[in-house]
Formats: structure tokens, sequence, C-alpha cells
């Protein structure tokens, strides 16, 4: 029982820069989703009660799976292969408007505006 948490403590170690990373995010959510099987058969019905083991391991699956997707999109940001079209307009009005804020963005918003130069770049031709 004891791995699961351990291999999850590990992931939050490991630098942000490397792949291994997600791949020890991904034994981890697969230890998890194991130890969950398991409990499953192993403990029998309560009714309407869930035993605290149970609990514990469907919230280390929410926070091993958040992480996992978190470490996935860095890793696309930091190392992938960059995109050369801007991000959707939802996403963008979303985190430059009222959220931009919240995150403490709002210095760097007009840094998104694109010049008409860019704009030339990114138009697309049919």
């Amino acid at each position: 029982m004891a791995v699961v948490s351990v291999i999850t403590l590990v992931q939050f170690l490991l630098p942000l820069t490397h792949a291994k990373r997600v791949m020890v995010g991904c034994i981890a959510l697969l230890l998890t989703q194991l130890q969950l099987l398991y409990l499953a058969h192993a403990i029998p019905l309560l009714g309407t009660s869930v035993p605290i083991i149970v609990k514990f391991y469907g919230q280390t699956l929410g926070v091993v799976v958040v992480s996992v997707v978190v470490c996935g999109g860095l890793l696309r940001l930091t190392q992938g292969p960059h995109l050369n079209y801007p991000p959707p307009l939802l996403l963008k009005k979303f985190l430059t408007g009222p959220f931009a804020r919240l995150l403490f963005l709002h210095d760097y918003t007009h840094k998104t505006t694109p010049s008409p130069a860019r704009l030339r770049n990114y138009a697309i031709s049919y």
C-alpha cells in the first residue's frame, strides 16, 4: 500500500523537465487502479458507507490523474515542438480576461495581443 504513496511522492520530486516524470505518474496511476480493483473484490459491500481506505485510494487516483495531465502539458510546452499558430480564441479570452487578475497575469495580457505582422503570419490560406 505504501508503494503507491512513495511513487506519487517520487513523481513530485522529479524535475519538471524530465520525461520520466510522466512515466512514473502512469505507473502510479496503474498501481492505484489495481489497488482499487483489489479492494473492490476484497472488501464486502457495506450498504451506503464507503470504507476509508477506498476513499483514500480514490482521492489518490484523482491526484495522480491531475499530476500526469499537468506534467504532460508542461513537457509539451517546454520540450515539444512549438506550435506556429496561436491558442484557441476561447482559451485566450479566458486567460486574458478576469481570470488573468486571479493568476496575477494582468501585466502580461498586453503581450498576447498580436501585432499586424503576426496576424499576417497566422492567416490561413484556403
